[in-house]
């Protein structure tokens, strides 16, 4: 048998396993409403069931776990990505699900564009830190860049509010990230810090300070 023939008889077979691999769903329900395929399916077991429950909670009963995520469900939300995302967060964290935590608001990170949605998230992070980090010094170092990215919103959250008539957020993080800064000794980077906070008061920005 020639090649030419080898690729017509073998050619029909492979695209008939394509078709069948695109019609496949791996994921329906809320999941795939809310375009988290990816992200939930980089999910460990445990994590992905602990979310089916918080859902089910959440909802009152009204859903099932599996309606979350199963291939063959419709089951959809009012929420969008994000509060979906801070919502499980909440929940992780009052459980002590710390890492699955870290997981959800890094995730709305990514997606949001809101000002106001980041700093919440960067907030909650800080806040899983400031629990851990107390237990595991390890962690210390990513507090601090979560600290020194969630100053970074400063300016232009203090832009926004102004536009909102809203008083500017308080950014807990000026507080931690200058401890942080004293007990290691960083005098320098404290001062920055709190030249920082200053402008941040003031309305008067500049972020290069930070390192």
């Amino acid at each position: 048998m020639g090649i030419k023939n080898i690729f017509q008889f073998k050619q029909p077979a492979f695209s008939g396993n394509l078709n069948v691999q695109q019609k496949e769903k791996k994921y329906g329900g809320i999941i795939q409403q809310l375009q988290l395929v990816d992200f939930w399916d980089n999910l460990d077991p445990h994590e992905r069931s602990f979310i089916r429950n918080c859902t089910k909670w959440s909802f009152g009963g009204s859903i099932k776990g599996e309606d979350i995520d199963h291939p063959n469900s419709i089951a959809t939300t009012k929420r969008d990505d994000c509060r979906f995302l801070l919502g499980n967060a909440a929940w992780a964290f009052d459980s002590k699900e710390y890492y699955l935590a870290e997981s959800l608001l890094i995730e709305v990170i990514h997606r949001s564009k809101c000002l106001f949605t980041l700093h919440r998230a960067y907030q909650k992070l800080i806040h899983i830190y400031e629990v851990s980090a107390e237990e595991n010094k390890c962690h210390l170092q990513k507090w601090k860049s979560y600290c020194e990215e969630h100053i970074k919103l400063a300016p232009a959250l203090f832009v926004e509010s102004n536009k909102k008539e809203e008083t500017p957020p308080q950014i807990r993080s000026f507080y931690i990230l200058k401890n942080i800064l004293l007990d290691v000794n960083d005098v320098e980077g404290y001062k920055a810090i709190v030249l920082l906070e200053q402008q941040y008061n003031n309305g008067n920005f500049i972020v290069e300070g930070i390192h």
